[in-house]
């Protein structure tokens, strides 16, 4: 075995995995959600007897019960449990906190839970932001408000918190995690390393969701006034 492969096996740390069905967490976010498969139980189980993380990887094909390693991506995001609630029923409700994004080396078992060897993604640390990383967060926070107009049901706190970060990687982040997206568009967000790019393809899945929210509320807009007429 050479030294650099062994260095890199070093790097590695093997943890619970949870498999996730319609749903990505992010670095850097707090969030809740509920588990219901046994084996995802068993690993948040086991991550809180041992104090570890837990790996948090999107599933391909959500109708798979019993995921393996080709059903999973390859990155994903190491998290910290805060806190599990038992729920009526077999269902648990987590809350975790994203710390960074992991890339899934191998699945190393599927029994009793999920357990993955795991290799942490260092963040890319931002240089001085150029005009044009500037006028691509311009363009980001206008075409975000703009979003939030046609979205009643955001909440004022997440425009507030979008527009006091200063860092284009945790922009797309943050957004990505807090609207409603494709989990695909999603999972691409949570796959590029780079916090410019990152930005860029936020911005491109932003015009769209701007797109079909204007255009929901040409059609409500019209539906009303034929019942009205």
């Amino acid at each position: 075995m050479s030294k650099e492969v062994k260095q890199q096996e070093e790097q590695n740390t093997v943890m619970p995995a949870i498999a996730l069905r319609g749903l990505t967490v992010f670095p850097h976010v707090l969030i809740h959600f509920e588990v219901s498969r046994e084996l995802s139980v068993k690993a948040l189980e086991q991550a809180m007897t041992a104090g570890s993380p837990v790996f948090l990887v999107g599933q391909r094909d959500i109708s798979v019960e019993s995921p393996r390693e080709q059903d999973l991506y390859q990155v994903g995001t190491i998290a910290n449990i805060r806190q599990i609630l038992r729920m009526p029923g077999d269902n648990v409700r987590v809350m975790v906190e994203g710390q960074t994004r992991g890339s899934m080396v191998k699945l190393i078992s599927s029994d009793p839970w999920l357990e993955a060897e795991v290799r942490e993604i260092p963040e890319e640390i931002p240089g001085r932001a150029t005009a044009r990383t500037e006028a691509l967060m311009r363009a980001t926070y206008e075409l975000f408000q703009h979003y939030a107009e046609l979205a009643p049901k955001l909440s004022p706190d997440l425009l507030i918190h979008v527009l006091a970060s200063q860092e284009p990687g945790h922009i797309a982040d943050y957004i990505a995690q807090n609207i409603p997206m494709r989990n695909s568009d999603k999972q691409a967000i949570l796959e590029e390393l780079r916090p410019v790019r990152r930005l860029e393809k936020l911005h491109r899945l932003l015009e769209r969701e701007v797109e079909i929210l204007s255009l929901d509320s040409e059609i409500q807009t019209r539906a009303r006034e034929q019942m009205s007429d």
